[in-house]
């Protein structure tokens, strides 16, 4: 095989593979594989906003709790030798020690 032969073959398979990625990119003629596609989009969605409320819930349920510790600690008395409510530790975990 010649140099020349070489480069013709070179092109051929260049143009070849650039026809085939934009046959590819325009959806190939399979309905199926694009079918596959959005439902995996779909999916993708659910999840996100399925990972979106789980957050939220975690931190109002996060905050309700910080509320119910602040409103236990204010009826508390505070530990024998805490100077402040500023306590480094909670009041709770003071009197368990």
């Amino acid at each position: 095989m010649g140099v020349f032969e070489m480069v013709v073959l070179v092109v051929a398979i260049g143009c070849g593979s650039g026809i085939l990625t934009e046959w590819i990119k325009r959806g190939g003629g399979n309905s199926r594989s694009s079918r596959e596609v959005e439902t995996l989009r779909a999916e993708v969605e659910r999840l996100r906003q399925e990972n979106h409320q789980t957050v939220l819930s975690f931190d109002s349920t996060l905050k309700l709790m910080e509320r119910r510790l602040e409103g236990l600690e204010a009826r508390m008395p505070l530990a024998p030798g805490a100077a402040s409510a500023e306590a480094p530790e909670s009041t709770l975990l003071a009197q368990r020690k």
